[in-house]
């Protein structure tokens, strides 16, 4: 992981870069607060061909269709780290060609909730969930290496100070809203899409809204259970 470190008051580490197989990572940041309660990293990253289900649990729960959009991100970011969370104010992203932009982040660690809020001119939601449109796109597999997975059982309360023990590491929650001026879904066009996918009581919430529909407007609400 070869970067550039320059000591200082607030030390600046720059072009750090991460490489496995596809998924690339090359992330500048200024450190502040080193060695005390207030430490904090504000930087810029650029991701290449990233795969959010070879890392991450909860994507890989997620329809097959929209795993394989999640599994080749590009795009850059601007970030903020401290102990409590990660913010991400500005986010720009290619999702299978289409460019979206919008902000995201992680608000507590003790209570983690990826968020992506992104939104885009023109979206194709049959290329990002093609089963919408009778395809059944063939599971994605990956050799490694193993995704942060959900914890199981019950949660507990977080000690005071922040602190949590390694056996209630708490589950990884998600948050995804797209929202687009123009997209294509299933066998109608649609103006003012918003879309958003969270989890459900059995499995994963999808939920649909189109200001524009042919003179009105439409709502939809599809809930995928685990078992899908």
């Amino acid at each position: 992981v070869p970067f550039d470190a320059r000591r200082g008051a607030d030390p600046r580490i720059t072009g750090a870069r991460l490489q496995l197989e596809q998924d690339a990572l090359e992330v500048t940041a200024s450190l502040s607060g080193l060695g005390s309660a207030a430490a904090t990293a504000r930087g810029t990253a650029t991701v290449r061909r990233l795969s959010l289900p070879r890392w991450f649990g909860f994507a890989r729960d997620l329809p097959v269709g929209l795993q394989h959009a999640l599994d080749a991100l590009s795009g850059h970011l601007e970030f903020s780290l401290d102990r409590h969370g990660l913010r991400v104010p500005v986010l720009q992203a290619d999702v299978l060609g289409m460019p979206v932009h919008g902000s995201g982040g992680v608000a507590d660690f003790a209570a983690p909730v990826i968020a992506i809020d992104v939104a885009g001119a023109d979206i194709d939601v049959n290329r990002v969930m093609p089963e919408l449109a009778g395809a059944d796109p063939h599971p994605l597999v990956h050799a490694g290496p193993p995704a942060v997975e959900a914890a199981h059982g019950a949660q507990g309360a977080a000690p005071q100070g922040g602190a949590i023990p390694s056996d209630e590491i708490p589950d990884v929650g998600y948050d995804i809203r797209v929202r687009a001026e123009k997209a294509h879904g299933w066998k109608f066009d649609v103006g003012g899409l918003a879309f958003r996918c969270s989890p459900s009581r059995e499995g994963t919430l999808l939920e649909f809204t189109a200001a524009s529909f042919y003179g009105g407007t439409a709502k939809a609400l599809l809930d995928i259970v685990d078992d899908y």
